[in-house]
């Protein structure tokens, strides 16, 4: 268990430090990539309540998603926060495990909100090392290089 511990600390490292190295404007730009793919994701459309993160200076720009949400009464998507993620759901939080504790509380309750994380490219990692009390999200959205390209030129 102390390797896992380790082992995550490490890749939170990692990525703290290549979130460091995005300018604003890369940021800026994978943000609106992120904001076109949410707004016209199925999983968005058919959602009514909805919880997202206020952003921190390294994570994505939820400010417009925010923005364009009307709010009514319990959850059933929660946009995630964390430090990376892999294409299969597992998630690097910062350590404190506060999503991983709310999420068992929603199970526990009878409710299984969607889980959707919104994420740099640079956050996308092939392996994260889970625990067994580790949530996973339903699905991960961030901007391909390919498109990244496209609006660069």
């Amino acid at each position: 268990m102390s390797s896992l511990l380790q082992a995550k600390a490490l890749l939170r490292q990692q990525i703290k430090h290549a979130l460091k190295e995005l300018t604003e404007q890369e940021k800026e730009l994978q943000s609106k990539i992120i904001l076109q793919k949410v707004l016209s994701s199925e999983i968005y459309k058919a959602s009514q309540r909805i919880s997202i993160f206020l952003p921190m200076k390294d994570e994505v720009n939820t400010l417009p998603i925010l923005k364009s949400m009307f709010d009514a009464g319990g959850l059933d998507l929660i946009f995630m926060p964390g430090l990376a993620f892999s294409r299969n759901g597992a998630r690097l939080g910062r350590g404190k495990g506060y999503y991983d504790k709310y999420l068992q509380q929603c199970l526990q309750a009878g409710t299984h909100p969607k889980t959707v994380a919104l994420i740099f490219k640079e956050q996308l990692v092939n392996h994260i090392p889970t625990l067994e009390h580790d949530k996973f999200v339903d699905q991960v959205i961030f901007p391909t290089s390919e498109e990244i390209n496209a609006i660069k030129t």
